[in-house]
């Protein structure tokens, strides 16, 4: 064990392992505050549990995969929202501008940060996803590949299908078009016979009259 004089100075004794006690209480409680410092900016998330380890190398989360769903990011074009003055929770994400992730509770004011979040490390940490991209055989390149080719056959099949639709709906419109202007015109030429019959029915029964009154008068036709 050191020894520890005590020093006088100016009259005054100072107790030199007092001094080193407090000391040491002092770098303890620095250390202390600085480590709760340091857990406080730890990440907190609960991330999935790890699988089991495969023996051979892999990683014990899901390999990389395509993303299936679509983001819709131009789903708000045009819209007006309010800019979040404070903190975006889920609850409130819906009314404010901007993404927020609910898998990493966060939010961000422009799409490409949030597309650059959604790609990085740690969201796919918290999906459980490594970054690491599963290595296939020719066996299943030529599977995928035959599966895109029938998808595309399949789309344009559909595709010639919906345009086949499309010009026999557009025929029917014009077919209906045409019989309607033709039905309107039979009607107008109907229209005017009859009323070209009216007018010679008025003249004809003007000229009997005029007959009937001249004979009643005593002069014989002029005809």
């Amino acid at each position: 064990m050191q020894h520890v004089m005590n020093v006088v100075r100016e009259g005054k004794e100072y107790d030199m392992e007092e001094f080193r006690k407090k000391a040491q209480e002092r770098k303890a409680k620095a250390e202390e505050e600085k480590a709760e410092k340091m857990e406080g900016k730890k990440d907190k998330r609960i991330y999935p549990e790890l699988q089991p380890d495969d023996g051979m190398g892999g990683p014990r989360r899901d390999f990389l995969k395509g993303r299936e769903a679509d983001l819709n990011l131009h789903a708000d074009i045009g819209k007006r929202k309010l800019a979040a003055a404070g903190p975006v929770t889920a609850a409130t994400a819906k009314d404010q501008a901007g993404w927020f992730c609910a898998v990493c509770d966060c939010h961000f004011k422009d799409s490409m940060t949030y597309v650059d979040h959604i790609n990085g490390k740690k969201h796919q940490r918290m999906l459980g996803i490594s970054m690491r991209v599963e290595r296939q055989g020719v066996g299943t390149v030529m599977q995928k590949l035959e599966e895109m080719r029938e998808k595309k056959n399949k789309d344009a099949a559909a595709k010639a299908l919906e345009v086949k639709e499309k010009v026999a709906k557009r025929q029917l419109e014009w077919t209906e078009q045409e019989e309607a202007a033709k039905a309107s015109r039979r009607d107008a030429k109907r229209r005017k016979k009859e009323r070209e019959r009216a007018v010679d029915n008025a003249a004809t029964e003007e000229v009997s009259a005029d007959d009937a009154m001249m004979k009643m008068m005593g002069f014989a036709s002029f005809s």
